[in-house]
């Protein structure tokens, strides 16, 4: 459970030309409900706007700003101690009033001296070309603002595969990873950019030589109670020529053709047995043609799973029940045509789908395969 924490960003210095700062306005790229502060002298005082703009150009807003008042810095404080509670008691007793905030400290309306126990990162603005002042700013506000209170939380899923099968060889895409709050609302993931995942999209690679199992990304602080994500990749996606896609979705071993799209999942135990699942009845003029509207059985389960901490830990991936009741050194390959074949229909439904119409039955609430590892 982690909650979203407002950031405070100093203006420091020893002139006094605080109203040019203050009609400023929307001066610093700073996280959302972020406050400026400015210092005049040995005292302080909260401007009135909180800064919300973001980007490069609010950055070269206050570099031309400041750049021109001598001796500002900007200063980014975080975090709250026992000094500043004492601190604010002695100035609410001499009659200053006080924003309180339990997550971010105390913050003043009236001029008092500096709490010299911020932690602080001062960037002075001397005479120094342009380009090397931008650049410091830009590195100095990122890791000052950002480690104080970045906004986010990290997400790191590893998922490990659970089998008595020999020799089994298991991948699959998954997509749309979110997080569920109390309410149902869904606030999505932003994964992290590597050969193995997009902005999207990550290829879980469970068994062999090669692995990826560590699913990791960022999504905004909030509560949480379960996660939830699609063994499959999108539609609009899922059409596409894998020979100019970006990985994950670059590895011709998980696609049929454009008219199908990808294999959701790749199931291969030994040279014996192989379960292949993706979309089916799709329309197109012909295989190397993407259909226009999306497949009649997408095929694509969607899971979500509750857990205390549903951010992090492991996620079991148990092959078992998948092939509960299914004996893979007498069924046949199971890779298309699924509501025709009992072991396929066996398969669909162990992952909460319905062969038939390859859509979830109940939000796919009666797959058995994913479950959060004790």
């Amino acid at each position: 459970m982690v909650e979203a924490i407002e950031s405070t960003l100093y203006v420091n210095g020893t002139g006094d030309d605080l109203e040019r700062i203050q009609n400023f306005g929307q001066l610093v790229a700073a996280p959302r409900n972020s406050n400026l502060v400015a210092f005049p002298g040995n005292g302080h005082r909260k401007l009135d706007r909180p800064a919300r703009s973001h980007g490069q150009r609010a950055i070269a807003s206050i570099l031309a700003l400041l750049g021109d008042i001598p001796g500002y810095s900007i200063v980014a404080a975080c975090g709250v101690n026992q000094q500043e509670r004492d601190a604010q008691r002695n100035n609410q007793n001499a009659g200053h009033q006080y924003s309180s905030n339990p997550l971010m400290g105390s913050q003043t309306t009236k001029s008092v001296p500096v709490p010299q126990h911020l932690r602080r990162a001062d960037i002075p603005f001397r005479k120094r070309p342009r380009h090397r002042v931008v650049g410091w700013l830009l590195t100095t506000l990122s890791l000052g603002l950002g480690a104080c209170h970045p906004g986010e939380t990290p997400v790191r899923l590893a998922f490990e595969m659970r089998t008595h099968a020999d020799d089994a060889l298991l991948r699959f895409y998954l997509s749309d990873l979110a997080a569920i709050d109390a309410q149902g609302h869904a606030t999505p993931v932003r994964l992290d950019a590597n050969a193995w995942q997009n902005d999207r999209t990550t290829l879980v690679a469970l068994g062999g030589k090669t692995e990826h199992r560590v699913v990791s990304g960022r999504i905004e602080n909030g509560r949480f109670e379960a996660i939830e994500f699609l063994i499959g990749v999108p539609f609009e996606r899922n059409h596409g020529n894998p020979l100019a896609a970006a990985p994950p979705l670059n590895v011709p071993t998980m696609f049929w053709t454009w008219q199908s799209g990808y294999k959701f999942v790749r199931l291969d135990i030994g040279n014996d047995w192989s379960f292949h699942l993706g979309s089916t009845g799709c329309v197109s003029a012909s295989a190397v043609r993407p259909p226009a509207e999306p497949c009649q059985q997408p095929n694509a389960a969607r899971i979500r799973l509750a857990n205390d901490a549903p951010l992090v830990g492991t996620i079991a991936v148990d092959l078992d029940a998948l092939l509960a009741r299914i004996d893979t050194a007498v069924e046949e390959n199971c890779m298309a045509d699924y509501a025709d074949h009992e072991a396929c229909r066996g398969l669909l439904a162990n992952l909460g789908l319905d062969p038939v119409t390859g859509q979830c039955v109940d939000g796919c609430g009666t797959q058995a395969v994913f479950r959060f590892a004790p």
